[in-house]
């Protein structure tokens, strides 16, 4: 046998040749092994990564929005006293700033549009444009989100009877009383626009109800008690 054989019987037996050895079948090392990658793990990985990253969008959607509605409202404030003369008219347009409503006791400050589409509401609040304004008798019907866009209505569900809510327009000041404590409704039921009592000037504010669900509606109802008509001062809210 001459050296060249004898190198080569040596290299086949050694752990980890590849090699077929005499009278056996082909025999790999596990340490020369590859590993696998199986269709279901990628799948899974690739699941977990979509719940992890629409979970982090759920939860920063709400900061998201009322980020977005704080700036919408600086600017809805500067723009309010200068809408006098399309407010006189009744020219102002869906989005446009209507009015100014407070309830100190809820820290409820908002400046309501125009409307009450999606877009007009991501400002907060919109006015229902088929209900009335302040300066006529009737129903003044504001509606408002609770979660989202600045939540101008989270602490709704707070009212009681006898509480102020003080409304600001372009052309006066008003203050409403609230005589009774809010009630919940089916979202296709919209009677509290249209049925109040007859007699006085009212004010309608409703929002999604239970607070983060669209499930019912939250109404709370106020009736006019005092009310000051003058043009407020170009140039900024007091």
């Amino acid at each position: 046998m001459d050296v060249l054989s004898v190198r080569r019987m040596i290299a086949e037996s050694e752990p980890g040749s590849s090699r077929s050895s005499p009278g056996g079948p082909s025999q790999r090392s596990p340490l020369n092994r590859t590993n696998r990658t199986y269709p279901g793990h990628t799948f899974f990985l690739a699941l977990c990564v979509f719940v992890i990253l629409v979970g982090v969008g759920l939860a920063a959607y709400p900061w998201v929005t009322n980020l977005w509605a704080a700036r919408v409202q600086d600017s809805l404030k500067s723009d309010l006293p200068g809408n006098a003369s399309d407010y006189r008219a009744g020219l102002l347009a869906n989005g446009e700033a209507l009015m100014r409503v407070r309830v100190p006791r809820l820290d409820i400050d908002v400046i309501v549009v125009e409307g009450t589409s999606e877009a007009s509401l991501r400002a907060g609040a919109g006015h229902y444009p088929s209900s009335d304004l302040p300066e006529s008798s009737g129903n003044v019907a504001i509606a408002g989100h609770r979660t989202t866009f600045g939540k101008p209505f989270n602490r709704m569900d707070e009212l009681t009877p006898g509480d102020e809510i003080f409304v600001t327009t372009p052309l006066g000041r008003y203050t409403y009383t609230v005589i009774r404590s809010p009630w919940v409704v089916v979202p296709t039921d919209l009677s509290p626009l249209r049925r109040y009592p007859k007699r006085g000037s009212f004010l309608t504010l409703m929002s999604c109800h239970p607070e983060g669900s669209a499930t019912y509606r939250i109404v709370a109802r106020a009736r006019l008690t005092r009310a000051v008509d003058r043009l407020l001062a170009v140039g900024g809210i007091r």
